[in-house]
């Protein structure tokens, strides 16, 4: 069983805490904490007003975000089991595939691609490594070797949308389809770099233009990573 990102969320926004799936059944769910003070929060609102409602949000980065309406039924030191409710109507990965944004950055550094060829041989299980010293030789392999060049003129852009596999730029410069450059993402609790590639391109009415992107060569933890950051967004303009 995978551990599924939950955020409980009790009333009006009064609060919201992130746990993990610990278990489901069909009509109850365990959400495991860290902390306990976590627990003793939701158990304490649950015993201040009788059949307090909670909005779970159960987020699965391959198939979407599954909002459960529940009621508390029991605690353990590190947990709170649900009774649920009523099951909402998966908002599935395509419905959430973006969000709108309206972030500033700047692209300084374009990524192109440069072929290498190298002398290989041959070892046990098939695998291939460069060759070694009085190794046969059979064959060469081609290799794909980014390299970073600094642009001369950064482009200052703004983000409308963004989502886990892509993101669209808004830019006063015309670029052509195909081009690579360095995104560094961040959110204030992590930071790393995306490689951006320009899909399609539209002319705006305000004469700028727009440009759909996808990311290349994403790490399997980064995709998770944007992925929740984009459910965390979603979840967010659901309670609003």
């Amino acid at each position: 069983m995978q551990n599924h990102k939950i955020t409980v969320v009790c009333g009006e926004n009064e609060f919201e805490i992130d746990g993990v799936l610990g278990g489901r059944g069909d009509e109850i769910i365990k959400v495991l904490f860290k902390d306990t003070n976590d627990v003793d929060a939701i158990v304490s609102i649950a015993q201040d007003e009788k059949d307090k409602i909670f909005t779970l949000y159960m987020f699965n980065p391959l198939e979407g975000i599954m909002p459960l309406i529940t009621r508390i039924i029991s605690s353990g030191e590190n947990n709170v089991v649900f009774r649920i409710i009523e099951e909402r109507s998966l908002i599935q990965r395509r419905q959430y595939y973006k969000i709108k944004t309206n972030m500033y950055t700047i692209f300084d550094t374009l990524v192109y691609s440069k072929s290498k060829k190298v002398l290989i041989n041959k070892v046990h299980a098939g695998k291939y490594f460069k060759i070694a010293n009085g190794a046969k030789i059979v064959g060469v392999r081609t290799y794909i070797e980014p390299i970073m060049i600094k642009i001369k003129e950064p482009l200052n852009v703004r983000i409308d949308d963004f989502s886990g596999g892509g993101l669209l730029f808004i830019s006063n410069k015309k670029i052509k389809i195909g081009r690579i450059f360095i995104y560094t993402f961040h959110d204030g609790n992590t930071c790393f770099n995306l490689k951006v590639e320009i899909l399609r391109i539209k002319r705006k009415n305000s004469g700028d233009y727009a440009y759909g992107c996808r990311f290349i060569g994403t790490k399997r933890r980064e995709e998770e990573y944007l992925c929740s950051y984009v459910f965390r967004k979603q979840a967010e303009n659901l309670k609003r």
